[in-house]
């Protein structure tokens, strides 16, 4: 029994030689992961203005990365994961673009300049229909009318109370 002790102990030196190699070799196989950038501009199709405040939002990321263009439609998003990812770039009043497949690599940043085109579209008809205000003479206390005012469709009444500097105002809506 004493022999199997003597086999399997191991001296000082080569329990810290063995434990040196496990947990190198550990960590070496753990999975780190690797983030880049992507960055570039988003600029009108036709006039080559750059968008200022375009979205763009790299998709199926938890949690959501996304930013908005600056005055020169400049954009840039740091750490993301490499790998392939989907990125989608809109604006209002233009169509919505969706990049699939964009490849990140470790050790450079990704640079898109992505074009988009305006999106006419209309809207349905809309009819306005107005009435006209008539105006309804009347007298306040028995005064006499001054002047007579349209303010935003109501008729305002200036009158004096017997003539002196009492000036009394009403305001009417009528239809």
């Amino acid at each position: 029994m004493a022999k199997l002790f003597s086999d399997i102990y191991f001296s000082g030196k080569t329990l810290f030689i063995f434990l040196l190699i496990f947990f190198s070799a550990n960590t070496f196989c753990q999975e780190t992961k690797t983030i880049q950038s992507v960055s570039g501009t988003v600029i009108d199709k036709t006039t080559r203005i750059p968008l200022a405040g375009a979205n763009i939002v790299i998709l199926k990321t938890s949690p959501q990365k996304g930013t908005t263009t600056d005055e020169k439609g400049f954009f840039r998003i740091e750490n993301i994961p490499v790998g392939k990812i989907k990125i989608k770039i809109s604006f209002v009043g233009y169509t919505t673009v969706i990049l699939n497949n964009i490849i990140l690599l470790s050790g450079k940043e990704t640079v898109l300049n992505v074009e988009l085109e305006k999106n006419p579209f209309e809207l349905n008809e809309v009819t306005v229909v107005g009435r006209a205000m008539r105006f309804k003479q009347m007298s306040l206390y028995g005064g006499e009318l001054k002047e007579e005012k349209n303010i935003n469709g109501f008729y305002a009444l200036e009158i004096f109370k017997d003539g002196n500097s009492d000036e009394v105002w009403g305001l009417e809506k009528t239809s």
